[in-house]
């Protein structure tokens, strides 16, 4: 969706840039924190 890499994407969510949340292995990413990261004015909006 954001068209990077997979080691840009980890380091983003590392930096707490990008929220997610970790189901076991498996680290998600639901689509408004990516509209979120994108688009910053959306956050404050909410």
């Amino acid at each position: 969706m954001l068209g990077i890499g997979r080691n840009l994407a980890y380091k983003l969510i590392n930096e707490g840039k990008i929220k997610h949340f970790k189901i076991n292995n498996r680290i998600l990413i639901p689509k408004i924190r990516v509209i979120e990261f994108i688009i910053p004015e959306v956050q404050d909006e909410r």
